[in-house]
This record gives structure tokens, sequence and C-alpha cells, in this order.
């Protein structure tokens, strides 16, 4: 929960900073949620690609909406419950720590999702 609070400290200000502090808690939100769930389908691909490659599995994209929307709706929760939103936004501990993981953390799980893709279209090639 540690990185979820830290995450989400960091990319709130972020959005306040950029002009986006009306809908800074939504949109904060939403950045997670898409880096969860590049991790998510980076990890699938792995397990589909390299783990079990003779078995034919049919995958719906409706999955994939389920899962991103579930993730949605837990981080929505988690944050909402009781405004643990603001005691995370008001918390000084990680206003002093660095950007460094925040900036990292979506740029791995992109260049992971795009290296594993590449690595299937030169296996099959």
């Amino acid at each position: 929960m540690y990185i979820l609070n830290y995450l989400f400290y960091k990319y709130y200000w972020f959005q306040v900073k950029i002009g986006n502090k009306d809908n800074a808690v939504f949109n904060t939100i939403l950045m997670i949620t898409s880096i969860i769930s590049l991790y998510i389908v980076t990890l699938f691909m792995i397990f589909i690609f390299f783990i079990i490659t003779n078995i034919k599995i049919k995958i719906q994209p409706f999955y994939g909406v389920i899962t991103g929307g579930g993730i949605l709706f837990l981080l929505i929760y988690n944050f909402s419950y009781k405004r643990k939103y603001k005691k995370i936004i008001m918390n000084e501990k990680y206003k002093n720590k660095s950007n460094f993981i925040a900036i990292m953390l979506p740029f791995l799980g992109f260049l992971l999702f795009n290296s594993i893709w590449i690595l299937k279209m030169f296996q099959n090639r």
C-alpha cells in the first residue's frame, strides 16, 4: 500500500501543477489504473507467449475491460473510503521523496510491454 500512496501523492501534485486541480483525484486514480493494467497485460503476455506456448487460448477483449474496470473500482474504493486521499495529500512524508519511482514505473512498464511483443515477433520469424 505504501507504493500506491506514494504514487497517488506524486501524481496528484503533478495534476495540480499542470492545472487539473478540479479533477486531480480521479485523473490520478486513472493514471495508477493504467500503470497497473499495463503491468498485468505484460505479465499475461509473458505467460502466454513464452511459458505456455503450445496451448491455444482464445482471449476475449471483454476480459481486459473487466480487469481494468475491477482495478479502477478497487482503487476508487481504496482512496475514497473515509476520504483516505485527503490524508495522503496532506501527508508530508512523501514530499521529500524522490520522483524517480513515479517516473520510472510507467516507463519501465511501457518498455517491458514493447520488448515482449518485439521478442515474440523475432521468435516467430
